[in-house]
């Protein structure tokens, strides 16, 4: 049976997928986090934020936090977007990661595509384009992503 807040894809019933969909925001650039926070909330997702590479590994390596979608900027400080895509989903290769960068290229896009990086938004994107790759990357989407055209 379909809960309220989420279309749900093909993953089994569990704690992690009761309640509105959950989103973590790994960037490290004050504004563009909570600009990304904000939206997402108002998307419909229960959003927690990462400011850097090492705060992004405790809630997805250490504590297994369940996500699902997590937005990923590349250029972070102590452990870098690629580091942390690389260890996070050598543990859980079911994470649904969207990187998002202004300098997503080559051989990063390339590293992150075979570990396993889902979804690729370059900075700057407005928020259809957000929502359609949430659409395509997450494993619930709030009903207020699919309402937008």
């Amino acid at each position: 049976m379909e809960g309220p807040h989420a279309i749900r894809r093909d993953e089994p019933r569990g704690p992690e997928n009761v309640g509105p969909p959950r989103a973590l925001v790994i960037e490290d650039d004050p504004q563009q986090r909570a600009v990304l926070v904000h939206v997402l909330k108002v998307l419909g997702f229960q959003v927690e934020e990462a400011a850097d590479g090492a705060i992004a590994l405790d809630f997805l390596v250490e504590r297994r936090v369940p996500f699902d979608v997590i937005m990923l900027d590349i250029m972070l400080p102590f452990v870098d977007g690629v580091e942390v895509a690389r260890r996070a989903l050598a543990q859980d290769p079911e994470l649904r990661f969207i990187a998002c960068s202004a300098i997503l290229q080559g051989e990063n896009e390339e590293l992150l595509r075979r570990f396993g990086v889902r979804g690729y938004l370059p900075k700057p994107y407005s928020v259809e384009e957000l929502a359609a790759t949430i659409q395509r990357v997450s494993r619930r989407v709030p009903r207020q992503v699919n309402a937008l055209p």
